[in-house]
């Protein structure tokens, strides 16, 4: 995993994980909303899926 997403991006995906809305990891990291969509945008690409849902499954297939 260490080389598919940035630190950043693992650090969000952890958070989705959680359950944690955008608006709530917003918050968390001190960034903006803006600023987790574009983290997303990222994720979604790098793993290549479309949403939240897939991204989750993927990334704790991926963490194992």
């Amino acid at each position: 995993m260490n080389h598919i997403l940035t630190d950043r991006e693992q650090r969000v995906m952890d958070l989705i994980i959680e359950g944690k809305s955008n608006n709530e990891i917003a918050v968390e990291l001190e960034v903006s909303v803006n600023t987790i969509k574009t983290h997303l945008r990222h994720v979604f690409r790098k793993l290549e899926v479309e949403n939240r849902t897939q991204a989750s499954v993927r990334y704790l297939r991926l963490s194992k």
